[in-house]
């Protein structure tokens, strides 16, 4: 994980090199999972339940740093962090969750002084953990499985900032493949962000 998450930052700290840097900016972001396809996790499910249904839905909440360049080019790096509880047969309980590092290059369509649209690139780090545990919620029916894997994703949206106001916003819509064994883990989000530039 420390090693992917070196290499994304190297990536960007190298990209952004090569234009010049209009400003910077932080902030969070919240968004809804949907499509989910977990992979090889399903089948690990329907072992315990061969009739259950794994819902393809997650919350996910993070934080990013936006580096704005020259001309048409914008790109950032976010940590982010997705859950989703799930109910079993007799009280059994699926958690799974997705702790990701990535970073995104977006490329500016016709932007205005309030209103820019913008498709993007980007690549992450994904550390995907599932745990089944019993009715008493207290002895897991294995041990976690835990992993970390490189994802690719593309990215559609546009950002609202009004002249002179530190504030700016957005919303997104973006598709991530991740490559984990045997069968790709694949899932679409509806993200919405808020960002603060710095001075």
């Amino acid at each position: 994980m420390r090693i992917a998450a070196i290499t994304l930052v190297a990536l960007l700290l190298s990209a952004v090199n090569s234009f010049a840097i209009t400003g910077l900016g932080i902030g969070v972001r919240g968004g809804y999972i949907t499509g989910l396809d977990m992979g090889g996790i399903e089948d690990g499910v329907k072992l315990l339940d061969p009739n259950a249904e794994v819902d393809d839905q997650m919350t996910m909440v993070g934080a990013h740093l936006r580096v704005g360049t020259l001309p048409i080019i914008d790109f950032d790096i976010a940590a982010e962090y997705a859950w989703k509880n799930m109910e079993l047969y007799d009280d059994y309980k699926l958690d799974f969750k997705i702790l990701a590092v990535t970073a995104t290059g977006f490329y500016k369509i016709l932007p205005t002084p309030m209103i820019t649209p913008y498709v993007g690139l980007g690549v992450g780090s994904y550390t995907l953990t599932y745990d089944i545990k019993t009715p008493a919620g207290s002895t897991p029916v294995f041990d976690p499985d835990k992993t970390t894997k490189f994802g690719y994703h593309g990215v559609i949206g546009a950002k609202i900032k009004p002249p002179m106001f530190p504030l700016g916003f957005f919303a997104r819509y973006r598709y991530t493949y991740i490559s984990t064994e045997d069968d790709a883990t694949k899932f679409s989000t509806i993200l919405v962000g808020a960002t603060f530039s710095l001075p």
